[in-house]
């Protein structure tokens, strides 16, 4: 089996995007406790703070900055925002990288068209294949020969049958 570098990268920076800059960054404004997943990773044993500044910048017209710190046991704090929200950005698209995986595995044809080379879906074309006897001849290497493409997933099943069902017959 090939590996699609090309798909699996692609897939990566998808979720390199949606990880850190739709949901990190996007969904982390408006709902700032999502960044709390990255607090084990930035601030290790310290303590993590978050501060909101609600401020008004034209008449009837407000805004607000979010702030992370982590805290020691002395109180001294360190801003950590920029880092908080990038690892935690990442840590989403890891997520939804793994899950984009298991998606287009389930639907048949993420995982194996990922390793494979392909993304479609629906029915392989049958391969063109033709089995040939080597001096030896007889059916029997035939037969050997179609259960080896089968074993290596050249053929399919069905494709299997229907050629052994064929050589079967010319007997």
């Amino acid at each position: 089996m090939r590996f699609n570098l090309i798909a699996a990268l692609s897939l990566l920076g998808m979720s390199l995007f949606t990880g850190i800059i739709i949901v990190s960054i996007g969904l982390g404004a408006a709902f700032p406790a999502m960044e709390r997943v990255a607090a084990p990773f930035v601030c290790g044993e310290r303590s993590l703070d978050l501060q909101l500044d609600h401020y008004f910048y034209k008449p009837n017209t407000s805004g607000y900055t979010i702030t992370w710190s982590c805290v020691d046991s002395r109180g001294e704090s360190q801003d950590v925002t920029w880092k908080i929200t990038l690892v935690a950005g990442l840590i989403y698209s890891a997520v939804i990288f793994f899950i984009s995986l298991a998606g287009l595995a389930f639907l048949g044809r993420g995982a194996r068209g990922l390793l494979e080379g392909g993304a479609a879906a629906g029915p392989r074309p049958a391969p063109a294949f033709r089995i040939q006897a080597g001096a030896s001849g007889g059916l029997r290497k035939k037969l050997q020969e179609l259960k080896e493409l089968r074993d290596s997933d050249l053929i399919t099943e069905q494709e299997y049958e229907t050629k052994k069902a064929e050589l079967l017959e010319e007997l």
